[in-house]
């Protein structure tokens, strides 16, 4: 039984669709069972079919290699850039292998001990 359903058993006038008044949601609160309309109708025909995952012993396994800390360097204009990912090999400053991170193509100076500036020719 449905809750509209139920109100017209008990002598309310309620439509397909729309709100309930006060008195009518009193009724609903009193009522003791369940309605259909409270239960949500299985999806069946979308059950997940078992998909292989991805093999992971192929992939080598990763060790940290450093905390985790925010690296800074400055632009030839002098601004300063925070960065976190290695230049030279594209991952993230904890699992880089490389013995120092290497900064971005845009920072040309660093005061910090674990950057390693790329050396690029800038022509002005």
């Amino acid at each position: 039984m449905t809750k509209r359903e139920y109100l017209r058993s008990l002598g309310f006038r309620v439509g397909e669709r729309g709100r309930f008044t006060d008195e009518q949601k009193t009724a609903i609160a009193a009522y003791g069972g369940v309605f259909n309309d409270d239960i949500k109708p299985l999806k069946l025909d979308k059950l997940k079919e078992d998909v292989p995952t991805k093999p992971t012993a192929s992939l080598p396994k990763q060790y940290r290699q450093r905390e985790a800390r925010q690296l800074s360097g400055y632009t030839k204009e002098g601004y300063k850039v925070g960065f976190v990912m290695c230049a030279a090999c594209n991952q993230h400053m904890i699992w880089c292998g490389c013995e120092k991170v290497a900064a971005p193509s845009i920072v040309v100076r660093s005061d910090d001990s674990l950057v390693k500036v790329l050396t690029t020719s800038y022509q002005v």
